[in-house]
């Protein structure tokens, strides 16, 4: 009998789909980080800051890969975790930073697409592979990560709408994830 459901469909559909989504998933990142290179953000007094967050994501994802590979979830959910400590940190110190007299870096909106797309993907990987509990408190470091990216620098109206369309996206991605 045939199944209406997207997850009951043939192994071969399924990983058909997952290679078109990760393709997608990639494009969307390499787009974003592009974007974020035009904008003039690694330019910035706060170029080192941007740097070192938007590694943040890429060396979670790389420690998930191995750990999924390895069949360690509790591992998926540090990595998790990692990212998402990484992350806010970052944000602290771009304030920090920000908050110097004399910094043109105020005036910034430093920001970035790519950091914020990664850790949703990050997010959605950590609540899907990794250990319930541990996950879980990943999770929320995750989501703060994403929702308080936009306005690390300085609070302006156009960082509060993203951050409330961040907050959006993170928790319809969560929810996914599992």
């Amino acid at each position: 009998m045939h199944s209406p459901h997207f997850g009951r469909g043939s192994s071969r559909t399924r990983r058909a789909l997952f290679r078109v989504g990760v393709v997608l998933v990639g494009a969307a990142l390499v787009l974003a980080l592009a974007a974020d290179r035009r904008t003039g953000v690694f330019d910035s007094a706060l170029a080192p800051q941007v740097r070192l967050s938007a590694l943040a994501p890429a060396a979670a994802l790389s420690l998930m890969a191995v750990r999924r590979w390895r069949g360690d979830p509790r591992g998926v959910a540090a990595a998790g975790a990692l990212a998402g400590a990484w992350s806010l940190g970052c944000d602290a110190w771009m304030r920090v930073v920000a908050e110097r007299p004399g910094s043109s870096a105020g005036h910034a909106d430093a920001y970035t697409l790519f950091e914020l797309a990664a850790l949703i993907v990050v997010l959605v990987l950590t609540v899907r592979y990794g250990a319930a509990r541990p996950a879980a408190g990943a999770a929320v470091l995750l989501s703060l990560a994403v929702v308080l990216r936009p306005v690390a620098v300085r609070v302006t109206e156009n960082g509060l709408i993203l951050a409330m369309f961040c907050t959006v996206a993170v928790w319809a991605t969560a929810g996914q994830g599992g």
